[in-house]
């Protein structure tokens, strides 16, 4: 899959009974999802040796409503937030390096089924509170966590990093018991033992640190993990930032009940209204984090780290519709479709780290021997030559030794035209790109392989 860039079997089985092997496997009762899963996950463990990194997690949901029709053990398959369209969910975590902010790999995975109910709101509430943490699904994050510490053992310093989905006084409460750094987008207006004024409040009393400006492209999508249309007009949002402590009373709602005050450090980054146009939302993040935040350069290092918390949408949109479509499967069964969507996670990620080399710092990109081999590299130099314009600007940037040669290359083959005015190539782009090359490639290596023997 990882190769191929495909996770149809039939499409990627070069016979037909590798063909059949590669069904066998996927309905093997003997293939544990655990054990694939670490299989996947075990070469992230060398890269994240002696490095900084930051972990990134979020959940998507999987629809399988256009699976209906060949799906077998449809009851097993369970239910989206919506509690009617069949599917599954996931929770992935990713590893990048907090330096450069190359992929270094998958971290953990958890999927899991969501089994339809008929309770009311208030029934599901009275249920959820009778439940223990471990058998709530907000204990993803836990195992989330847990795995990926295991994974980044050789790491130097570890830095999870999560939207406002993990803004649960579970999580901040044991904070001190795993070796990381948490940094965490805030949505709910927490208690402090700031003169019993609430968090917002306490951020207000704090005075400017600085402005900056960030450019906003524009947004006209659907976002399939919130399932919601994204609108947005490009614009410079002229962001004013705060920092500064704060002491978190101690939630009543853990059990057993906390008793001890949460020591945290506050950067609150916040759109000017005088750059926010009529009719837009303005950009705010209210983000909470472990690490000490004693200057606006630290403040607006955590800014940078937590907009990276974007790339773990990029790779879920890369393995939906209009990538490797995980949705459309031709598996029947939902232990298979598991596994399926396990390793289509791992092949997603390679062109995750092409975008990801793609907007680094030219002078600190990683190897291109992290994504091709050398007679790969060859071909990729081969395309360049002839995808290269005549002017400066539409040659390729990058030394043929880093993944951002390859990275502009791809991009070029997936339909970017190398422009700096045009809009950067995103993840499906480079889906693209890599199918092409894929294809390019076997044609390439035929005809490398008749030149050899006829040298021969």
């Amino acid at each position: 899959m990882v190769v191929h860039q495909s996770n149809v079997i039939y499409r990627l089985s070069e016979t037909h009974a590798s063909m059949m092997a590669n069904y066998r496997f996927m309905d093997n009762e003997k293939v544990s999802i655990a054990d694939l899963i670490g299989k996947v996950v075990s070469p992230t463990v060398a890269a994240c040796a002696d490095r900084d990194i930051l972990i990134i997690s979020d959940s998507t949901e999987i629809s399988m409503d256009s699976c209906e029709d060949h799906i077998t053990d449809w009851a097993d398959l369970g239910v989206l937030s919506d509690n009617k369209t069949p599917g599954f969910h996931i929770h992935a975590s990713i590893a990048l390096d907090a330096a450069s902010g190359h992929g270094l790999g998958l971290s953990d995975l958890v999927l899991w089924n969501r089994v339809p109910s008929s309770a009311s709101k208030q029934e599901k509430a009275a249920l959820l509170r009778k439940r223990s943490l471990e058998e709530k699904e907000i204990y993803k994050w836990h195992l989330g966590i847990e795995k990926s510490l295991e994974v980044a053992c050789q790491a130097r310093e570890k830095t999870f990093i999560f939207d406002q989905g993990a803004n649960f006084s579970y999580l901040w409460h044991e904070v001190e018991e795993w070796d990381a750094h948490f940094l965490i987008r805030g949505s709910r207006d927490w208690k402090t033992a700031q003169n019993g004024i609430r968090l917002f409040e306490h951020i207000e009393s704090f005075a400017l640190a600085g402005k900056y400006e960030l450019e906003l492209r524009e947004l006209n999508r659907h976002n399939y993990s919130k399932n919601k249309a994204q609108k947005r007009k490009a614009r410079t949002a002229e962001i004013a930032v705060r920092f500064g402590p704060v002491r978190l009373k101690p939630s009543t709602r853990v059990r057993p009940r906390k008793t001890k005050e949460l020591d945290l450090f506050f950067v609150d980054a916040k759109e000017s209204k005088e750059s926010l146009p009529a009719g837009e939302q303005a950009v705010h993040w209210t983000l909470l984090t472990t690490h000490q935040i004693a200057s606006y350069e630290d403040a607006c290092k955590m800014i940078r780290w937590y907009e990276k918390r974007w790339m773990v949408e990029q790779l879920f949109r890369i393995i939906k519709r209009k990538g490797f479509d995980i949705e459309s499967t031709e598996l029947t069964q939902t232990q298979a479709i598991f596994k399926q969507s396990i390793l289509t996670l791992e092949a997603g990620f390679r062109v995750l780290q092409l975008l990801l080399a793609r907007e680094q710092d030219p002078k600190n990109t990683p190897s291109i021997d992290r994504g091709f081999n050398a007679q790969e590299q060859k071909c990729l130099q081969a395309l360049c030559k002839k995808l290269e314009g005549k002017t400066d600007k539409l040659k390729n940037p990058f030394p043929h030794t880093q993944l951002a040669f390859a990275s502009w290359v791809i991009a070029r083959l997936g339909g970017w035209k190398g422009y700096q005015s045009q809009a950067p190539p995103g993840p499906i782009t480079f889906k693209r790109g890599l199918d092409k090359f894929r294809q390019i490639f076997q044609g390439w290596s035929i005809f490398a392989n008749e030149i050899d023997m006829y040298n021969t």
